[in-house]
């Protein structure tokens, strides 16, 4: 009787991979309680994904972003098996197959949120991230969920594990395609979004069903960030632009190319190695260098020195700057807003009235770049 269960949520899973037709956009909001009044602040996107328990309740936020209408899907993930694989779960942590922790978690899922929202439909996922190999343990961990909460449906999410559990499969990164897909571990703003670029890629259109927005703030850090800091003493949290400019990647491709101002005798674009970070590298959560100005600001790599160039809008008025910094590998150097105008990617994009910018290398020679979205070669 088991099997035959097992087989027919397995059977389930894969009829629905062919019932969907259009990919929605969400945020991962992996750390939600943390937040949620800048994500119920933020422009609203249709799909919600978070995780329970590991930094604090987040389905308060979740009734609260449901109540006020507009939410299509909601994910959960029950289980966080990063930190099993990173040695870092807090003492008394449950095993990953404590079938009753899975039931619990999934039994609350239900009674606070797919019966309360019968319209909204319900995902879970048993493991954030796992490495089970045996698709047994999928299977039964999903098996076990739906059976505790019957409306919702099952999504598989392996970091190395097993990709063929037979239920819609989530990804994390910035160059794969998935079912479901989030940059998580990979910042959405490192990625190509950009549909005149020669490619046929998206990472904003990577998910078949959901593509989920993830950044580093949404999990409490930063780009910059080379060692692991235990949740709680984490302090960097998303701002109100970094959700504006994700929300304006997600729905939209990028803006048409506007006509050069007239100080543009010459315009190119980037060239071999060089490369447009809209969020260059930030440090937080008590980095020696977490005060940098240069943090999540933009940031030109080029082939150029120089001291400093002025960014035109379309109709020609000077908006904001790059100052030179120096060297970079591959004999490039960089250029950085963040020491100069100042401004944020999503400032810099409303002072420019258009995504586009042209960067004034000096007589008459400009570069021209997306303040949102990156260019060049891509993580």
């Amino acid at each position: 009787m088991k099997n035959f269960i097992c087989a027919l949520i397995v059977a389930l899973g894969l009829f629905l991979s062919n019932v969907f037709a259009e990919s929605k956009k969400g945020y991962d909001v992996l750390f939600l309680a943390k937040y949620c009044d800048r994500y119920l602040q933020a422009p609203r996107l249709p799909a919600v994904s978070t995780l329970l328990r590991s930094a604090g309740d987040p389905i308060p936020c979740i009734q609260k972003a449901a109540n006020r209408g507009g939410l299509t899907d909601i994910q959960f993930n029950l289980r966080d098996a990063t930190c099993w694989r990173n040695k870092v779960c807090p003492p008394g942590t449950p095993s990953l197959t404590d079938w009753n922790d899975i039931k619990k978690l999934a039994t609350e899922v239900n009674n606070k949120v797919a019966v309360k929202y019968p319209g909204i439909q319900v995902w879970i996922s048993p493991y954030l991230e796992h490495d089970f190999k045996d698709a047994n343990i999928i299977q039964k961990a999903c098996s076990v969920s739906l059976a505790a909460c019957p409306t919702c449906r099952c999504v598989n999410e392996p970091f190395s594990g097993t990709q063929n559990a037979g239920f819609l499969l989530e990804l994390h990164n910035t160059k794969v395609e998935a079912d479901f897909v989030s940059g998580d571990g990979a910042s959405m703003f490192d990625g190509d979004n950009l549909a005149s670029d020669g490619n046929k890629f998206q990472h904003r259109d990577a998910g078949k069903f959901i593509t989920f927005g993830w950044w580093n703030a949404l999990n409490l850090r930063c780009q910059g960030e080379k060692n692991f800091v235990p949740i709680q003493k984490r302090t960097t949290k998303p701002t109100e632009d970094h959700f504006r400019q994700a929300h304006k990647i997600l729905v939209t491709t990028e803006d048409p190319i506007p006509a050069a101002p007239t100080i543009c005798k010459s315009v190119r674009q980037l060239q071999g190695k060089e490369i447009y970070k809209p969020n260059a590298e930030k440090y937080c959560n008590g980095a020696p260098n977490e005060n940098d100005v240069r943090g999540d600001k933009p940031l030109l790599i080029i082939k150029n020195k120089g001291s400093r160039m002025p960014i035109y809008n379309s109709k020609g008025k000077e908006v904001g700057c790059f100052k030179y910094y120096g060297t970079f590998e591959n004999n490039l150097h960089r250029w950085y807003v963040g020491n100069c105008s100042g401004e944020k990617p999503f400032e810099l994009y409303k002072e420019l009235g258009n995504e586009w910018g042209f960067a004034h290398e000096g007589k008459g020679k400009c570069i021209l770049f997306n303040s949102l979205r990156r260019q060049g070669v891509y993580r």
